[in-house]
């Protein structure tokens, strides 16, 4: 736990940092491979580079996903719109 207090004010910031040490086997070629195309300096910023790069790839898939199930409807179509911002800003 990381304690950060500001002088001359009443603020105090707790960080907590969890860690997790694993054992996984996984193929050198694919770990080295992952490596070069993150440019990362180690294993440990690989897969977390790797990690959160699934992470975010599962939430824009999901996000599709919600919008294929319930597409967005816009108020205006394009040509309400042009006319809207013709009349607005003569």
């Amino acid at each position: 736990m990381k304690m950060k207090i500001n002088e001359g004010s009443m603020c105090l910031l707790i960080t907590n940092y969890f860690h997790m040490k694993v054992t996984a086997i996984i193929p050198d070629e694919l770990i080295n491979e992952a490596k070069v195309l993150s440019h990362a300096r180690s294993i440990t910023e690989t897969m977390i580079i790797a990690l959160n790069s699934y992470v975010a790839f599962e939430k824009l898939k999901a996000m599709g996903n919600s919008i294929n199930t319930s597409p967005l409807q816009f108020k205006y179509m394009a040509e309400e719109i042009r006319e809207l911002n013709r009349s607005v800003f003569v």
